[in-house]
């Protein structure tokens, strides 16, 4: 790439696709302040990978941006032997083609009209991903979330992951590896007297909390096909039950 542009003076240029349209912008800096701009499109950009991992035992799932109205996806066990291996109009693609404990090299291509392009060469280790095993409160607003094997020391999208509390959703404040196989989840407002509901992604953490005494800990396993609507509706009838435990235990408890 060639370009100039009057006061610029550096070495390095970003470039990097923040809209999500396929088409990288480009970045300048003018005194303290930095310009992006998306210049029109002569050739087809390569594919931008977003994500590539095992979503479970038998599937590798590999999400990437493409401008093509046709992508191609190449497979080979080694980096300098990848041949054309399937085709797809989406730009979520699912390999149910693999076998646990292997690693397989991708590429994809995009062809729109008359040109071509192709995405850098990448690996995917295809192993079973850690699945949650149990769940603890630590302190008044931080719980922590244990898996079954080792897991990555960042979480993909924090966004994800969220509080229920008093009928809001409350944003992770931060987290942090607890070992290497669990999480430490914190959040900027305590845990509330009733249902509590901690969201990480495809699992829902319930926690009762009656005053200062924790009466139950538990979770619920999703699964990755119940849409939102679906998912809106159990959380309310979950949190409504939870509120009637919480009242018959105050009910029932033996007076001191």
């Amino acid at each position: 790439m060639i370009s100039y542009d009057e006061n610029i003076n550096t070495n390095a240029i970003l470039i990097e696709d923040y809209d999500g349209n396929g088409v990288p912008e480009i970045a300048y800096p003018y005194g303290n302040i930095v310009k992006f701009f998306e210049f029109r499109q002569t050739s087809l950009f390569a594919p931008t990978l977003i994500s590539a991992k095992s979503i479970d035992d038998t599937s590798v799932q590999i999400k990437f941006l493409g401008l093509g109205s046709k992508h191609y996806i190449y497979r080979g066990t080694a980096e300098n032997n990848i041949a054309l291996f399937d085709s797809t109009n989406l730009m979520d693609y699912i390999d149910t083609r693999v076998t646990l404990g292997s690693s397989y090299y991708y590429q994809i291509g995009s062809i729109s009209g008359n040109n071509s392009a192709k995405s850098k060469v990448f690996v995917v280790y295809h192993h079973s991903p850690a699945r949650f095993v149990s769940s603890s409160i630590k302190t008044d607003r931080s719980v922590e979330v244990k898996y079954s094997s080792k897991v990555k020391k960042e979480i993909d999208d924090p966004s994800k992951i969220y509080l229920i509390t008093g009928g809001e959703k409350v944003p992770l404040s931060s987290y942090t590896p607890s070992g290497e196989n669990s999480f430490l989840l914190t959040f900027p407002r305590k845990f509330s007297p009733g249902g509590n509901m901690v969201i990480t992604g495809d699992l829902w953490i319930i926690m009762v909390l009656p005053f200062q005494k924790i009466l139950s800990v538990s979770a619920i396993p999703l699964n990755r096909e119940n849409n939102n609507f679906i998912l809106r509706i159990l959380q309310f009838l979950i949190i409504i039950q939870l509120q009637l435990l919480l009242i018959l235990k105050l009910i029932w408890q033996p007076r001191q």
